[in-house]
């Protein structure tokens, strides 16, 4: 049935040695309707390596670059991608990473039983080397609501990655789409959504994607993501709340943690920033 397919959305960017392996993971997916290539002016061959799977898979497999082929980032890629996707699911992989056999399977049979879910997520595991390290995931049994103050970075419960998720594309028009930064876009997203939206747990701790632990992985600039960046994400998000009115405690969540990485950060124009913010939310 046509409304049980997912668009799955693949920015690619110096991926030529990834690209297809990805696309073949999600290709196998029976509840896969279409993959969406997002060509972002990637520095090797990955562009002709698009294009071949378009040749050998037409009616699945769709290519796209941004205007004038310009290096966008792997966020609006992701925009580029929504805008464009023709199936009421959306999901995302990353161009060096995979899905797990029956990746949808769950998530399909929740979104059939209820209809006021807004998306699905599940668990990774993260590899190295081709050894699993670990797996990445949110403590199950929390409710959608309590989601925000539990799930990372404001809460201690774990946190989703970017191949683990479903959501219903009718969603980003509560939400908007990623960020335009280069590094936390995804997070900004998450954040929106779990304080917008009905997001629930795919009810089994088996992994669903891997994603790929090597040199060039942005992810892996967790650091710089902590003390360089935290703070603009959380001012902008911030931004964001006002113009949504969210509830008073998300917003002091917001701004609490904003104040606290503009000082781990010595950041004075976001210190001064969100301790005004705090003033109005007392």
């Amino acid at each position: 049935m046509s409304e049980f397919k997912f668009s799955v959305i693949i920015p690619v960017y110096n991926a030529e040695k990834f690209v297809r392996k990805a696309v073949e993971s999600a290709l196998m997916q029976e509840e896969t309707g279409e993959v969406i290539l997002i060509e972002d002016k990637s520095p090797d061959n990955a562009l002709d390596i698009c294009r071949q799977l378009v040749d050998e898979h037409p009616d699945r497999v769709r290519l796209f670059r941004h205007w004038f082929g310009r290096n966008r980032g792997a966020g609006m890629s992701r925009n580029l991608g929504i805008k464009k996707a023709k199936f009421p699911y959306i999901a995302f992989l990353d161009a060096d990473d995979v899905f797990l056999e029956n990746r949808f399977a769950n998530a399909k049979s929740i979104f059939t039983n209820d209809n006021s879910i807004d998306g699905v997520y599940g668990n990774v595991e993260v590899l190295k080397d081709n050894q699993i390290i670990e797996v990445v995931g949110i403590r199950q049994g929390i409710k959608p609501q309590d989601l925000f103050a539990e799930m990372g970075p404001i809460g201690s419960s774990g946190y989703f990655l970017m191949s683990a998720i479903t959501i219903k594309k009718t969603v980003f028009k509560k939400t908007g789409g990623f960020g335009t930064f280069k590094i936390g876009e995804d997070t900004f997203l998450w954040m929106k959504l779990a304080i917008l939206c009905k997001l629930v747990s795919n009810e089994d701790n088996r992994p669903i994607a891997q994603y790929i632990m090597h040199g060039a992985n942005i992810t892996l600039q967790s650091s710089f993501m902590m003390t360089e960046l935290r703070p603009k994400l959380y001012f902008l998000l911030s931004i964001w709340g006002l113009s949504k009115k969210i509830k008073n405690w998300q917003m002091n969540a917001i701004i609490s943690n904003g104040l606290y990485h503009s000082k781990i950060n010595r950041n004075k124009k976001y210190s001064f920033l969100f301790k005004f913010l705090m003033l109005l939310y007392k």
